[in-house]
């Protein structure tokens, strides 16, 4: 039996991912003057291996402390 503490943990919106798919590849999305906190910069491995729930938090933190912007999570398999 699978170790349901190690689901994969998925983002991701409709209109984030058709915007995503708008523009040029490696190039986040993000308002002119609005902070981009990126998860693999706090920690994270996106590999599907390695737990990330501390690294997101820690991300989702960063970015609340700072009044705000935009959590960016490349692609990967980000296990929570």
């Amino acid at each position: 039996m699978p170790n349901d503490s190690l689901r994969p943990f998925v983002l991701g919106l409709v209109p984030a991912g058709a915007a995503a798919a708008a523009r040029p590849q490696g190039r986040p999305a993000k308002a002119r003057g609005q902070a981009g906190f990126n998860v693999r910069d706090h920690g994270a491995a996106g590999d599907g291996i390695r737990l990330d729930t501390r690294a997101i938090q820690d991300t989702i933190d960063g970015c609340a402390g700072a009044g705000g912007g935009t959590v960016l999570v490349p692609a990967g398999a980000y296990l929570s």
